[in-house]
């Protein structure tokens, strides 16, 4: 996580929280809807990887932990590079650390048109941020299976907020 953290310029802290909530840490966990590894990648996710690096990498090389969290902090860093480029939210994320943890996150879930639309509405705290986040993740999923993407994004961010803390201790 750190090497690659570290490339992307991301937490690893982050990068952990997210192979915990998506795939328990299990490297070669397959879902049934055909997402690969630690991070869940899906093919299109690897298609725009390979593209971007000149690579041929295949749904079985993201078994690998290292590909797969690659592939993974590649995708996060294209997510907060687009997050970082809206005027509004620049400076909540950088105030709020655990926010970006969790848009990251929902970008990665939910898809990033899913956040990105739910930021076009007026929001200037993280909590009307997420309010407008919740409303446009039920016009795409529906109340219960929000219910759960909201869960999975909130663990994310308390296990970030956990191993960030872990980190700072001597």
């Amino acid at each position: 996580y750190k090497t690659f953290g570290k490339r992307y310029s991301l937490p690893w802290t982050l990068l952990k929280a997210i192979a915990i909530v998506e795939s328990s840490e299990k490297a070669y966990k397959i879902n049934p809807l055909g997402y690969y590894g630690l991070f869940q990648i899906g093919p299109k996710v690897l298609q725009d990887f390979n593209q971007a690096h000149s690579s041929s990498l295949t749904p079985k090389d993201l078994l690998k932990p290292e590909v797969n969290i690659q592939v993974g902090a590649w995708l996060l860093s294209q997510h907060r590079q687009r997050l970082r480029n809206l005027p509004k939210l620049r400076i909540l994320l950088r105030r709020f650390p655990k926010l970006e943890a969790k848009l990251l996150y929902g970008c990665h879930n939910m898809g990033a048109s899913v956040v990105l639309r739910s930021l076009e509405k007026k929001g200037r705290t993280p909590k009307e941020v997420m309010k407008n986040l919740i409303r446009q993740c039920e016009q795409w999923y529906g109340r219960e299976n929000t219910q759960v993407k909201i869960a999975a994004m909130k663990r994310v961010a308390w296990l970030y907020e956990y191993f960030c803390k872990k980190e700072e201790k001597p």
